[in-house]
């Protein structure tokens, strides 16, 4: 949680609620300044373990705190579940279900946009280095109902794990901070061959980018561009950077006829850029 008091109240209700009831929360608040922490006191429940950071440490950092508190708990499966969300009670049976059946690594339910029901994840996977590798949402898959399909990439916004995937492929990267860190981690669990399924029968609201201030906001784009070129780095080399690099720069001058961009963001997306050649890569997950 950062500053999530006006998602929080109908977030902890449908996790409160769910018909599978052997679970624990761990609510990790990134040092929120609003009426958060207050919220979640009104929330009388022994599930609920509060850490209380004194500062943002980001998405990437705080997810692993909660990982690392429930393996250390001796939890068998760990959901990532993001407090602007909303679903129905059977959520969590339904996820372990499909895990448990599938034989996956990792699960993650078909994603709508809150206000219009619409298609925000029902697929996904990753595009070639060619074209910019980056984790792509894909059209609706045709299934039956029930059936579940193998995926190369998904959000964490919402995402069921066995401990061995923790154990194989290590927490995320916590020099993401935000953005990317979920495609790092699928990429990671991609080339250890571990399975990740989506299971389009499983349904969940997602009240999209309603905590960061939407795509075009300076705080998305500075960690958007910034950590792609940082994922392409860690995973493809300087050369594919450099390419990356490229092909970004050339939508970003474009943007500004064809889209509309001020000079004051196609700056701040070359800035981006460059600062995503000078993390470090040392140690890094």
């Amino acid at each position: 949680t950062y500053n999530s008091g006006t998602v929080l109240r109908p977030f902890l209700r449908c996790t409160l609620a769910q018909e599978f009831r052997d679970f624990v929360l761990y609510v990790v608040d990134n040092a929120s300044r609003d009426d958060t922490l207050a919220i979640l006191q009104d929330f009388d429940d022994p599930r609920i373990r509060l850490v209380a950071n004194e500062r943002n440490l980001g998405v990437a950092e705080g997810n692993n705190q909660g990982i690392r508190l429930a393996l250390a708990d001796g939890c068998e499966q760990v959901l990532l579940l993001n407090n602007d969300t909303e679903f129905e009670p059977s959520l969590f049976g339904s996820l372990r279900h499909v895990l448990e059946q599938s034989g996956a690594a990792a699960v993650t339910p078909r994603i709508l946009y809150f206000d219009s029901r619409e298609d925000w994840f029902a697929n996904g996977g990753f595009t070639s280095i060619l074209s910019g590798v980056t984790g792509r949402h894909r059209p609706a898959p045709t299934v039956r109902e029930g059936d579940v399909l193998p995926i190369g990439y998904a959000p964490t916004c919402c995402m069921l794990l066995r401990r061995e995937a923790f154990d194989r492929v290590g927490l995320m990267d916590e020099r993401y901070f935000v953005y990317w860190d979920d495609t790092d981690f699928c990429w990671r669990l991609q080339e250890a061959g571990l399975v990740l399924v989506v299971a389009p029968g499983i349904v969940m609201l997602h009240k999209v980018s309603s905590l960061t201030g939407g795509l075009s906001s300076d705080f998305f784009i500075r960690y958007h561009y910034r950590n792609q070129i940082y994922f392409v780095r860690k995973h493809f080399g300087t050369v594919a950077s450099v390419y990356t690099a490229a092909l970004l720069l050339a939508t970003i001058v474009l943007r500004i006829p064809f889209r509309g961009d001020s000079l004051r963001h196609c700056v701040l997306r070359m800035r981006s850029l460059a600062s995503g050649f000078r993390m470090p890569l040392t140690d890094a997950r």
